[in-house]
């Protein structure tokens, strides 16, 4: 089985606005990748 893994630095979607985990889980399904998971939102 491979493994991927996405390493997402510094989003910046404009003032007030934010990516949930959940929806970036649901787009990685909906890309057709098996069991995605978010580990870790510091908020840095």
């Amino acid at each position: 089985m491979q493994t991927y893994v996405a390493l997402l630095y510094s989003i910046v979607l404009g003032e007030g606005r934010r990516v949930v985990m959940s929806d970036l889980k649901a787009m990685a399904e909906s890309l057709g990748l098996n069991n995605p998971r978010t580990l870790v939102a510091t908020g840095n």
